[in-house]
């Protein structure tokens, strides 16, 4: 089990930030025509966003863009791609990485990274199958990491710098103990911690951390912070990684839809302690204030509205949650909030981009709608 200890120099003093500090102003559209665009991440300037847009609902071809959100200028970096997924951005070369899944009329599936400074794309590995495969960037942006096939479970690290792959020295199926598993094991999902030392993986049934420093691992047990729900969905570390957030449910992602949704657990890794926050609605696409204890979501509301073509539903929002304090707050109440990814606060904090529209007097949405950012200002 993992044990945590405050860093050195003691837990820092820091007070806690109540909402009412944030304010969020108008939002202005940036981008319109976004009903197949995806919000991946913000640069590291904060101005630029990376996104992926689809050719149509009909195909499965994406392509990747840089979108300046002074000007709303698209520059399109990486061409429609046949099952692209998950772009992602390294400093070093001016650098995008993405995978793209093996289908019965691609047979090019696999990690490919292309930079701009000098120009050259490469394909890294030729294992992408599956739907739950991810990979993640190093704080530095030197540095990615991404699972082999066939079983999802030996890390490997590419070093942009050097132009090197190293596999790390596990093997993640060694680290499944025997537990009564009645669904079929999924390949592990990684995150780097911010600092640079640690990596976080997980499966949904299994949490484990690994310092690459002493190359030993441990694991987070979710079953024994968390009750009866164990399984994660989703995992969010803060910006000064202090703070774990999972999203978890009775079962795995991949074994069932079946909730509850709005579930939090925010683990402490400084202290070890974890609440669960349950927040009576479902929850998902978590983004960190640069605050590190206020963290941004998407939720449904309990206000009915009438989208066109789809019918009347629950609409969604963009809620606040502080994770010291408990504390919850429905923002930009009069917007309708969507999209998978559809929600990224900036590193500098500054600004919230979405996807969504202006709700109208009569409660529908599709106007004045698109790809959105709000001037956020902490008043302390």
């Amino acid at each position: 089990q993992c044990l945590f200890d405050p860093p050195p120099g003691g837990i820092p003093a820091d007070p806690i930030i109540p909402l009412d500090a944030y304010t969020f102003s108008e939002p202005q559209v940036v981008l319109t025509n976004t009903a197949s665009t995806g919000i991946q991440q913000w640069l590291p300037n904060s101005e630029t966003l990376l996104i992926t847009r689809r050719g149509s609902f009909l195909d499965h071809l994406y392509s990747i863009g840089l979108v300046n959100t002074n000007t709303g200028a698209i520059t399109e970096i990486v061409e429609s791609r046949l099952h692209l997924k998950d772009p992602k951005w390294l400093s070093t070369n001016r650098t995008v990485i993405w995978r793209e899944t093996s289908s019965p009329h691609d047979n090019e599936p696999g990690y490919w990274l292309r930079s701009f400074e000098p120009s050259g794309e490469r394909r890294l590995s030729q294992d992408a199958t599956g739907w739950s495969i991810s990979h993640d960037v190093s704080p530095d942006g030197k540095e990615v990491v991404f699972l082999s096939l066939p079983g999802g479970t030996q890390p490997l690290i590419w070093n942009q710098e050097s132009k090197t792959l190293r596999a790390l020295p596990l093997d993640l199926a060694d680290w499944r103990y025997d537990r009564y598993i009645f669904y079929r094991l999924q390949p592990f999902n990684v995150q780097w911690r911010p600092g640079g030392e640690k990596l976080l993986f997980w499966d949904g049934a299994w949490v484990f951390l690994y310092d690459l420093t002493t190359h030993s691992g441990c694991e987070i047990d979710v079953s024994a912070l968390a009750r009866l729900y164990k399984h994660v969905h989703e995992a969010r570390w803060s910006p000064n990684g202090r703070y774990l957030l999972l999203r978890n449910a009775e079962l795995p992602p991949y074994q069932s839809t079946h909730g509850p949704h709005g579930l939090v657990l925010v683990l402490d890794t400084y202290t070890g302690e974890a609440v669960q926050y349950a927040l009576g609605h479902p929850v998902w696409n978590f983004s960190w204030a640069s605050d590190s204890q206020t963290v941004a979501m998407l939720g449904e509301t309990e206000q009915k509205i009438s989208i066109p073509g789809v019918g009347v539903v629950n609409s969604q929002g963009i809620y606040l949650l502080n994770v010291r304090s408990g504390e919850v707050q429905h923002v930009l109440p009069a917007y309708f909030a969507g999209g998978t990814p559809g929600l990224a606060w900036s590193p500098d904090g500054a600004r919230l981009a979405f996807l969504g529209s202006l709700l109208d007097g009569l409660g529908s949405a599709g106007h004045s709608g698109g790809l959105l950012i709000s001037q956020v200002t902490l008043n302390q």
